[in-house]
């Protein structure tokens, strides 16, 4: 029973002592963006009762109604410059999307901006604990990125135009092997279908041969024993139909033999 007093005493404790920091709104969005860089943060995602705060339940922007309330005051600042303060990208921060950049603008004219990062980021039921970084985007940093991103893409663009000749080379080298092997596979079908016709137009007893087995992926090999028109008779080393190794097979079915034996004997019944 005193155990669980403990317990009951402990959790106690620490959900009266659970609370966030309280960044002052400043005199400027500098001043707030720089009290609120590397502040911990922990909502809790259970509790409806709990101060705004700590609350931790959804909230469509903000991802957490506890995470709205300390990035407010950023809202605040751009209101006062007659600017509206928009939320244009987010991130995963636990187990829902909070905002990673805010951007203040009046009418069509960038006023400032606010990124946020997220981490240091654990779940200790029903708590999440996060660090908030801050960094203000002012129209020079924006101007400046975008310069860099310009220069990037223009140097991208020139190494690009640069290895042109040497990517334009490799792919023809390349076509050039694939044109190459298509050719040479062409020449060497064409030479057994040649050999293959010869083979048949002269062929006589005692030639040998290789026979593809109908409905099989293997050659059984043989010998000539006699020619009866297109009807030639052989005797096969390697295969018995129905126990005998010797039939009749068609002249258009016979191959020349390519020199290799198969050490399965097959027999087909």
């Amino acid at each position: 029973m005193r155990a669980i007093s403990l317990i009951i005493l402990a959790v106690g404790v620490v959900s009266a002592c659970a609370s966030n920091p309280s960044i002052p709104v400043g005199k400027s969005i500098s001043e707030f963006v720089n009290g609120l860089n590397e502040k911990q943060y922990n909502f809790n995602l259970g509790s409806q009762t709990i101060s705004d705060t700590l609350n931790g339940l959804p909230d469509e922007k903000f991802g957490y109604v506890g995470l709205k309330v300390a990035l407010w005051p950023a809202f605040i600042h751009c209101q006062s410059s007659n600017g509206k303060a928009v939320l244009v990208e987010s991130v995963r921060a636990g187990p829902r999307l909070a905002p990673s950049l805010l951007r203040c603008l009046k009418g069509q004219d960038f006023l400032w901006g606010v990124e946020f990062t997220y981490d240091h980021i654990r779940t200790e039921s029903p708590w999440l604990f996060l660090t908030v970084h801050s960094e203000l985007i002012t129209p020079e940093i924006l101007e400046a990125r975008r310069q860099k991103a310009v220069e990037k893409q223009r140097a991208e663009a020139e190494d690009w135009r640069r290895t042109e000749p040497k990517r334009r080379a490799e792919s023809e080298e390349y076509n050039r092997k694939i044109e190459a092997q298509k050719m040479a596979i062409e020449k060497e079908q064409a030479q057994i279908k040649e050999a293959t016709r010869l083979f048949r137009a002269n062929l006589k007893p005692k030639d040998h041969f290789q026979w593809k087995i109908p409905g099989d992926h293997q050659y059984a090999v043989g010998m000539v024993i006699r020619i009866e028109g297109d009807l030639i008779f052989v005797q096969f080393d390697n295969l018995t139909m129905g126990g005998q190794n010797t039939r009749y097979i068609d002249r258009a079915q016979i191959e020349p033999w390519n020199g290799r034996l198969s050490g399965v004997h097959l027999d087909l019944r």
